[in-house]
């Protein structure tokens, strides 16, 4: 109890507010402690939250209705009727023609022909040189089976695979693949946003050329070692490569270019689009700048415009209360002139006017009580686009007319 002269009074509601105060800073103590650790993620953390979002994938997958692609599986059944991998490229270029005869959008390779067939007959007959060198030397004279692959993915729907590597392998020469699909970049840099590997394990040179398209297969794992994202593009070296699922995409639309939105807070949207989208936008492009350079000088305009109405109505009130006698007094018109060019100079410095610019007369011929004052001003307004526009000056001009009361 808290005692007072005359009574005493309870200290319930003090215990209240210092228990109220209390609750609210282990509130705000648990907050930054939960935000603290959400900008810190360890790694429990992210593993936990993973693996959360794994048994929701579990509970409950994506249900697929319907399957517009078409996985070829060189299974065990495969490899006992046909040998053990890798196969002859010249049976993988009979399945591919078996493939393409069915008539699909696209086919893509998710394996690398990184080196020359081992089972071509060209290593057969260096093989055989000793043995039958008449057998050999007929051997030679056959295409090799990478030429047959080439042959029957050129002018193909064909995409081949690319493998990004975190290190360039020693001694390994510099390959300049053929360039794939062209990258077109909207909004700025696409490059700071990418993962970055400085080479990429590719295919035959001959195999890369009769592709229509080359797509990367790098799948980089979760701290888990557990991959559950797939990068749309990634920089090898100084170029940008789709993944091997965006370049088929695109092979199969039969577009020539993948434009990249870039916004601030990173990739905002790719597209597959062709060469005469490419040129429907360009034109495009400078008639939304014209459209946007005109409602901006409209906008300037109309400012000026306000202005100088502005200006001749503070003159021609200023002159109403200060006419003199003599309506031709240049001391009154050159202070109502001082007037006008204040109030421009106070609402826009770019909005310059001259003194002969306004105008000061007296309609009805006399400065009496009772009659008018008019104050003229006009503004010669050059476009700020006029540099590259070529557009003529715009004249705003203005009027007003006030009754004369001394």
């Amino acid at each position: 109890m808290i005692r007072r002269k005359g009574g005493s009074i309870s200290s319930e509601p003090v215990r209240r507010v210092a228990g109220r105060r209390v609750a609210e800073l282990a509130a705000l103590l648990l907050i930054g402690v939960l935000l603290a650790v959400r900008i810190v993620d360890p790694v429990p953390l992210l593993v936990l939250r993973q693996q959360a979002l794994d048994a929701f994938q579990r509970a409950a997958p994506r249900s697929e209705r319907e399957f517009p692609a078409i996985v070829v599986d060189i299974d065990d059944a495969a490899l006992q009727a046909l040998g053990q991998w890798p196969w002859p490229r010249d049976l993988v270029a009979r399945l591919l023609e078996r493939i393409l005869a069915a008539g699909p959008r696209v086919v893509a390779f998710d394996m690398l022909f990184a080196e020359p067939d081992r089972l071509s007959w060209t290593s057969i007959a260096e093989r055989l040189a000793g043995l039958a060198p008449e057998v050999s030397a007929d051997l030679r004279r056959l295409p090799s089976t990478d030429s047959e692959l080439a042959a029957v993915s050129r002018g193909r729907p064909v995409v081949l695979a690319q493998v990004p590597l975190l290190e360039r392998l020693p001694g390994r020469p510099a390959i300049d693949p053929p360039p794939g699909a062209s990258i077109a970049v909207l909004g700025g840099a696409v490059e700071p946003y990418l993962s970055a590997f400085p080479d990429a394990l590719t295919n035959l040179a001959e195999l890369e050329a009769a592709a229509a398209g080359r797509g990367s297969i790098g799948l980089p794992a979760e701290v888990d070692n557990v991959v559950r994202r797939v990068p749309l593009l990634v920089r090898v070296g100084g170029r940008v490569v789709p993944a091997l699922a965006v370049e088929m995409l695109r092979v199969a639309a039969g577009e020539t270019t993948l434009l990249v939105q870039v916004d601030a807070a990173g990739i905002a949207a790719l597209e597959a689009v062709g060469r005469q989208d490419l040129v429907e936008f360009a034109l495009v492009i400078p008639i939304l700048l014209v459209l946007v350079l005109g409602v901006f000088e409209l906008g300037r305009f109309v400012h000026a415009y306000i202005i100088v109405t502005t200006a001749a109505g503070d003159g021609a009130r200023y002159g109403s209360m200060t006419a003199g006698e003599d309506p031709n007094d240049p001391e009154v018109i050159e202070a109502i002139r001082d007037v006008v060019l204040d109030r421009t100079n106070h609402d826009a410095e770019w909005v310059t006017i001259q003194r002969e610019d306004i105008t000061v007369t007296f309609p009805d011929g006399s400065t009496a009580p009772g009659n008018a004052i008019r104050v003229d001003v006009a503004f010669d307004y050059l476009p700020q686009t006029s540099a590259f526009l070529s557009l003529p000056p715009l004249t705003a001009s203005a009027f007003n007319e006030m009754v004369i009361y001394q």
